[in-house]
């Protein structure tokens, strides 16, 4: 028994650092939770009411005044995996696609330039400076490629440099440029708000 607890526990959603994208912001004027209910599904971490939370890329900050769920009384604590609602104290501003994150900490980079690794599978190819829409989450925004790092061939694992496209099935790496800031993880410690 003492060899098998020696062996590191597996890492949970419930551990990482919480992360919610808003999916949608609801006006409650006739209800028991009058004013706006920012309304998301945990991706990692938890949430409990009175804690406050950041909005990104904006940065604004509010405390959590209730945790709602459909069919359900408020709630003291949430955890990832759920879908809730959020009541803030002063009804911030928060946008669809906003990512929450308690403040305190690890907060989810807020750009509008990045570097992304890749894989093409549209039969149209990916083009250099053409228009795009990004999806990342709730989120959705304009993009183009500013730059093809290299692009690999998934036939013959052969690297291209210089390219101004990316083929059906290839690898790339490229520089995005959108047109407004969005929140972002890195990929290895958030799949849902690191891959589009």
């Amino acid at each position: 028994i003492k060899t098998l607890d020696s062996f590191p526990q597996e890492h949970t959603e419930i551990d990482e650092s919480f992360r919610m994208p808003v999916q949608d912001i609801y006006d409650f004027i006739k209800s028991e939770y009058k004013g706006k209910i920012i309304a998301g599904r945990i991706c990692t971490g938890t949430l409990n009411a009175g804690d406050e939370i950041c909005f990104y890329p904006s940065t604004r900050k509010d405390i959590v005044k209730k945790i709602v769920q459909f069919g359900e009384t408020s709630k003291k604590t949430a955890y990832a995996g759920e879908s809730v609602g959020l009541i803030l104290g002063h009804d911030t501003l928060a946008e669809r696609g906003d990512i929450a994150a308690k403040s305190g900490e690890n907060c989810p980079y807020s750009v509008n330039r990045f570097l992304a690794s890749i894989f093409w599978l549209n039969n149209i190819p990916l083009i250099k400076n053409k228009k795009y829409i990004l999806k990342l989450g709730a989120c959705r925004v304009e993009m183009h490629v500013e730059e093809i790092c290299k692009v690999i061939n998934s036939s013959d694992l052969k690297i291209q440099n210089n390219k101004g496209f990316v083929n059906h099935h290839n690898v790339a790496e490229c520089i995005i440029k959108t047109n407004r800031k969005i929140a972002l993880d890195l990929s290895e410690k958030s799949i849902q708000t690191g891959r589009f």
